[in-house]
């Protein structure tokens, strides 16, 4: 059996094809020693949500809003995590092909999240694959910002990032904030 693997600059496709569970521990522990602080961090505010009766709100756009549907209303699952599914940004719009104009649409996501009820205390959890469109951008950005009433502490960014893939280090910044 042949098994297609893309040719991502850096990668050797050989050793990909042979050594492919050793090479996904390898990279697995690139992300566990360069991002481990930030990884604790984020454990420890989700333990303090849980922990205190709060939501786990998760969003993630197009493939990477995946993510979300594994995470909610899952048989075992944690009951406070709560998903946003903004229209137009799952994988069940057909042409798939509108969640990538979506996703990179200034202000189509912050007019979506700003109709989320998140409240001081809870925990957002932002997925991107590239950090470059949009629609990501925009949801971290207003969760940044804090709404007119809230805690400023409700904003607790913390971006958790997989080190050396191609894709999100090539791409190119698409949101009008320029943040990844």
């Amino acid at each position: 059996m042949h098994l297609a693997i893309p040719a991502y600059r850096g990668y050797n496709r050989a050793a990909m094809r042979t050594d492919y569970f050793q090479q996904v521990l390898n990279r697995l522990q690139a992300v566990m020693e360069s991002q481990q602080q930030a990884m604790e961090q984020a454990a420890e505010w989700l333990a303090d949500a849980l922990t205190a009766d709060h939501l786990i709100w998760i969003f993630g756009a197009s493939h990477a809003g995946i993510l979300t549907e594994e995470l909610v209303y899952r048989a075992g699952g944690l009951a406070p995590v709560s998903p946003i599914f903004i229209p137009g940004l799952t994988c069940d719009v057909r042409p798939i092909t509108l969640t990538s104009t979506l996703e990179r649409l200034d202000g189509y996501a912050a007019a979506a999240i700003r109709e989320v009820p998140i409240q001081p205390g809870d925990v957002l959890i932002v997925h991107s694959v590239s950090g470059r469109n949009a629609a990501p951008v925009e949801v971290a950005v207003w969760q940044g910002a804090g709404r007119t009433g809230h805690r400023p502490d409700l904003a607790r960014l913390l971006p958790v990032r997989q080190p050396s893939f191609p894709h999100g280090q090539a791409a190119v910044r698409s949101s009008r904030f320029g943040d990844r």
